[in-house]
């Protein structure tokens, strides 16, 4: 339970120093009465599958509660799975010449959902494969310093 007061502290808190608390509840105002009656039937027929002989009822019932749930919102379900999938429309990347470590610049343009775009440049990792292994202190092998 504390943590659960901790998160919604962390959440509030947020919220005012970014200062979007006036929208964080204006959207709780309409997400919390229609998450409140679901919660409500699911502690409810959760609740009557502690009655042992109503048990394989109880989860018959849970089940058809979560195909409602998903049959009731299974657009929106699509919509989000859809900006995820699209949420940068569009990369393009030139690489540039090196640093001489095997690092390489590269320039990308981003374009958002909202059409707005970003450019900048990126340093690639070196390629550190080609570079010798390190090997270990004898000390590690000569037990001075414990087993690793």
């Amino acid at each position: 339970m504390i943590l659960v007061v901790l998160f919604i502290g962390a959440i509030l808190l947020v919220s005012a120093l970014r200062g979007t608390y006036a929208a964080l509840f204006s959207d709780l105002g309409t997400d919390v009465p229609q998450f409140v009656v679901w919660a409500a039937a699911i502690l409810a027929l959760g609740s009557i599958g502690f009655i042992p002989g109503l048990r394989p009822i109880s989860r018959g019932l849970m089940a058809l509660v979560l195909v409602v749930i998903i049959l009731q919102n299974y657009k929106n379900i699509l919509t989000g799975f859809q900006a995820v999938s699209t949420a940068p429309s569009s990369t393009t990347s030139t690489p540039s010449s090196g640093s001489g470590t095997g690092a390489t610049n590269i320039g990308i343009t981003v374009s958002t959902p909202d059409g707005s775009s970003a450019t900048g440049t990126l340093q690639t990792v070196p390629n550190y494969s080609a570079l010798d292994y390190v090997t270990p202190p004898s000390a590690f092998s000569s037990g001075e310093i414990g087993e690793y």
